[in-house]
């Protein structure tokens, strides 16, 4: 499903929502407080449906539904004492269970809690930001994509040193509660897909006819509460 269909179909079940409780069939909206990590759990699993290689991303962020779902429904629950054994239990999930690297293809995976900064050398790159900020500089000479997740986090993602492999390379970028700001070449040209949900997409890079010896770096964007800046 495109990402305008998912958000044309998440406008269209809050509306109905908000309908149905001006109309006397729902009882006030404040449930929505307590339950709106459902939110979380479903943009975990459209995570590991449409890119199945990003699986301790969606995980993650599926766990941290669950987590924040429990916090509010069960008295008693201490969020950040569960917090803590349980990602730890997903990551070691996700290692288990992620598909095989192609062959041939070097892929960087990684997951920051907190703040870090660090480099990235890999063809294929895989970065979660969870509760915290991180930077990253991308080195690789053969960069070919790859995918980003901040969850309550932010993650900043200078590729000016990097080469692409080829003339073109896709990233997938998810931020719910967080931040992405992306800087490239002078070189690069940039198309970003996607419609934000409670969120705005920024491109500061300068529109450039895209031509056979153009690098073009093509954003699939989903964007919930969230922002992307690209310069």
């Amino acid at each position: 499903m495109q990402r305008s269909s998912w958000l044309g179909l998440i406008l269209i079940a809050v509306g109905t929502i908000f309908l149905l409780h001006a109309v006397g069939i729902l009882p006030e909206p404040g449930w929505i407080v307590n339950w709106w990590p459902l939110l979380l759990i479903a943009a975990g699993t459209r995570i590991i449906l449409r890119k199945p290689d990003n699986l301790t991303g969606g995980l993650l962020v599926i766990a941290l539904g669950c987590l924040l779902l429990a916090d509010n429904v069960i008295e008693g629950f201490d969020f950040w004492v569960a917090a803590v054994p349980v990602l730890l239990i997903v990551l070691g999930i996700g290692i288990i269970l992620r598909p095989a690297r192609p062959k041939g293809v070097h892929h960087t995976v990684s997951v920051a809690f907190g703040g870090r900064e660090g480099t990235l050398t890999d063809e294929l790159i895989n970065a979660t930001a969870l509760l915290g900020g991180i930077h990253y500089t991308v080195t690789s000479q053969r960069f070919r994509g790859g995918s980003v997740q901040t969850i309550f986090g932010g993650i900043e993602l200078d590729f000016r040193p990097a080469q692409m492999a080829a003339m073109e390379a896709s990233l997938d970028v998810e931020t719910i509660f967080g931040g992405v700001e992306i800087i490239v070449p002078s070189d690069w040209s940039v198309l970003v897909e996607g419609t934000p949900l409670f969120g705005g997409i920024e491109s500061k890079v300068y529109p450039r006819p895209t031509t056979e010896t153009t690098p073009l770096l093509r954003i699939r964007a989903t964007v919930i509460f969230g922002g992307i800046s690209i310069r």
